[in-house]
């Protein structure tokens, strides 16, 4: 599916920047040039990079803390 109409940037272009590491919509302008046209494409790569960062942390460990019982 095309994201970025504009330069024709699809949603798989956008995901592997973001695996690779882009983490910012100016890291995946940088990168492959969408979001920086018209700027109609600018919510959906927030929103797939918001999905991301959800996923990373969610599987990241979560810290333990020891807490007394009152």
């Amino acid at each position: 599916m095309f994201v970025c109409i504009c330069l024709g940037v699809t949603d798989q272009e956008i995901s592997n920047a973001i695996e690779e590491g882009h983490d910012s919509v100016y890291a995946i302008n940088r990168e492959l040039g969408a979001a920086g046209c018209c700027g109609s494409c600018m919510p959906t790569i927030e929103a797939m990079l918001d999905t991301h960062k959800g996923k990373s942390q969610s599987s990241e460990e979560l810290p333990y803390y020891a807490a007394a019982a009152g």
